[in-house]
């Protein structure tokens, strides 16, 4: 079980907010803390430290100004507790973070290396999370969702859309929930719907299983199922 959270808008992020929904989505992982924060430079800004957030990102937690953010919160299942398996991850066009395990992430990376033996592999990729999203950047196919096996919530950037939004997808097996400040054009999600409520969200919802939505500015600007 792992902690996911994020924000979109057309205002820049509160730090202040932020740090809060991280500490209350603590508790569903404290092996390491990462976020990416969208800026103007054409380089990410990724940022991740082992340990719960509360004694390691939080003790510096100063993002860049951003309308777009991904926050992750890991509790390890596959894979060592290490800097370079914290989440987000970074593929190419593609940076997203994962809540959940993937059990069919080996047979995946088989399937995969049919079509790009050279970036899927067995030593490049492993944990389960990686696998997804080197998929969605080689492949730049989102019915790649439909081969995953096991738990999942998504959220990822991907570099490629013209417009800078987010891309959310669940399963059954994982929740994912959003809000909204009053009066602004804020969104949050997180996986505990608690905390949106904590930070004073309005309007929380769940986030549908097996659709796909994208999200720009705080708003739902497209959604599409892809299995049931």
């Amino acid at each position: 079980m792992c902690g996911l959270l994020a924000f979109s808008s057309q205002s820049q992020i509160s730090p202040s907010i932020l740090s809060t929904l991280f500490a209350l989505n603590e508790s569903r992982g404290t092996d390491s803390a990462g976020f990416f924060a969208e800026t103007i430079s054409q380089y990410p800004h990724i940022s991740k430290a082992l340990g719960p957030f509360s004694k390691s990102l939080a003790l510096s937690f100063n993002p860049p100004p951003t309308n777009l953010f991904i926050g992750h919160t890991r509790a390890a299942s596959v894979g060592n507790v290490s800097i370079e398996n914290a989440h987000p991850f970074h593929f190419g066009d593609v940076i997203g973070a994962h809540n959940g395990t993937i059990s069919n992430f080996k047979n995946l990376i088989d399937h995969y290396a049919l079509l790009n033996n050279a970036v899927f592999n067995h030593e490049n990729l492993n944990i389960d999370s990686k696998v997804i999203f080197a998929a969605l950047n080689e492949f730049d196919d989102y019915r790649i969702l439909t081969d995953i096996e096991g738990a999942a919530a998504l959220i990822w950037r991907d570099k490629r859309n013209e417009l800078p939004y987010l891309n959310v997808w669940r399963n059954v097996e994982r929740p994912l929930h959003y809000g909204f400040m009053p009066n602004t054009p804020d969104m949050y999600i997180s996986s505990e719907d608690a905390a949106l409520v904590e930070i004073g969200c309005v309007n929380i919802s769940d986030f549908n299983p097996f659709t796909l939505y994208q999200i720009h500015e705080g708003k739902i600007i497209s959604s599409r199922i892809t299995k049931m």
